[in-house]
């Protein structure tokens, strides 16, 4: 590059022979300046408005996808708790007992069984719930549920049995005892129960 050429021709251009043309250049000069650092202002302008544009964008889909997120958990939670409810008015007995350690402690229980297994047996349900089978049961039935529960969690798979429970008749009846595990992350943290009249016992 001829550095010198260049350095002639702006002098000869900001120093014409004539005062008013080299006015008239510098103001150009100043003019041209002027509108260049106009043209990256405004780009860094736009530039900002594009970011913020694209902040706002996202935002709002994650605003979406919250609302999403809200609305099917809504859902799960209205699901839910309409099978605890066909679960509460269910005429066969049902309950849940939870993993706590090595023991099982009654957390739930519906009317039926209330109805079937605990006021023939002279239990009141308000001192099984937060407590153990061995709070309300004779020590013999206490152990069998508590082995049901114990194979359960350690199997990860229901249980099918048959138990002899007295009724409000004072008969004993032969009902059949449905237990299976309820799961968090691969593990069992409730057994829960349901139970109902063996056919065989008339």
């Amino acid at each position: 590059m001829n550095i010198p050429g260049i350095k002639k021709w702006i002098w000869r251009f900001t120093h014409p022979d004539n005062p008013t043309q080299r006015l008239f250049r510098i103001i150009n000069v100043g003019l041209i300046i002027s509108v260049f650092f106009l043209n990256i202002e405004s780009c860094q302008q736009d530039r900002q408005i594009k970011d913020q544009q694209v902040q706002i964008e996202r935002q709002d889909s994650v605003i979406t996808q919250l609302r999403k997120e809200l609305l099917e958990k809504t859902i799960a939670i209205y699901e839910f708790n309409a099978l605890v409810q066909a679960s509460y008015h269910s005429p066969v007995p049902q309950w849940s007992k939870k993993v706590v350690g090595d023991d099982y402690i009654m957390r739930w229980f519906n009317p039926a069984f209330v109805d079937v297994f605990l006021r023939p047996n002279g239990i009141d349900p308000k001192y099984y719930l937060g407590e153990n089978d061995f709070a309300v049961w004779d020590s013999t039935q206490a152990q069998i549920f508590r082995s049901r529960d114990s194979l359960v969690f350690a199997t990860k798979r229901p249980f099918r049995g048959k138990s002899f429970v007295l009724d409000s008749t004072g008969r004993q009846r032969l009902w059949n005892i449905n237990k299976y595990p309820v799961f968090f992350e691969d593990e069992p943290i409730f057994i829960s129960g349901i139970a109902y009249r063996d056919s065989t016992d008339q």
